[in-house]
């Protein structure tokens, strides 16, 4: 039973999808293929399938990706769940767009794995491909995303970032969009 599955038994567990998420998502070109690792019980994929994406969702939480396969079914929304371990996914490089919502936290004790992860997927990632990453706001932890991007050696472009609130939490939280050249 991964660690997730106990919350996902309620639907939503963590509610609506960011505004702000959604609005740079109507942005991108809607034959772009999205991989949303971490997804859970697809609070985003469902948002972002409904925008007209083709979607991959991988998460541990069996509970979570059968929710999410089965919204995605009765909505007939062009979403794939996969249970995986992010980190096992084996075709990132056919996906135009990785997003990556609340995935880092930057703590002591993850710091050495996330920044493994982090900068696997810039060297792993297409080149053009589009990467999404949202994190709970502190300076501290945008500081350390930032230097983990810089410190990869990955030529990327940034091409938006924004601190924003998200009302269901009353919590800020950071995004930045960048692109791998």
């Amino acid at each position: 039973m991964a660690i997730y599955d106990k919350y996902y038994l309620q639907e939503d567990y963590f509610g609506d999808p960011y505004p702000e998420l959604i609005e740079v998502f109507n942005g991108f070109d809607r034959n772009k293929k999205v991989l949303d690792l971490g997804c859970g019980q697809g609070r985003d994929s469902i948002a972002i399938g409904k925008l007209g994406f083709n979607v991959v969702g991988v998460d541990v939480s069996e509970v979570g990706i059968k929710q999410m396969n089965e919204t995605a079914r009765t909505n007939k929304l062009d979403i794939t769940g996969i249970v995986s371990i992010y980190t096992d996914y084996p075709t990132i490089k056919k996906h135009d767009i990785i997003l990556m919502d609340s995935m880092f936290h930057f703590y002591k004790k993850d710091l050495e794995a996330e920044t493994k992860l982090l900068t696997n997927l810039l060297h792993e990632v297409k080149d053009g491909a589009i990467i999404v990453l949202v994190v709970q706001y502190s300076k501290q932890r945008i500081k350390t995303m930032q230097k983990i991007i810089e410190a990869s050696g990955v030529s990327l472009q940034l091409k938006e970032e924004k601190i924003f609130t998200y009302q269901e939490f009353n919590s800020d939280f950071y995004m930045c969009v960048i692109q791998k050249d």
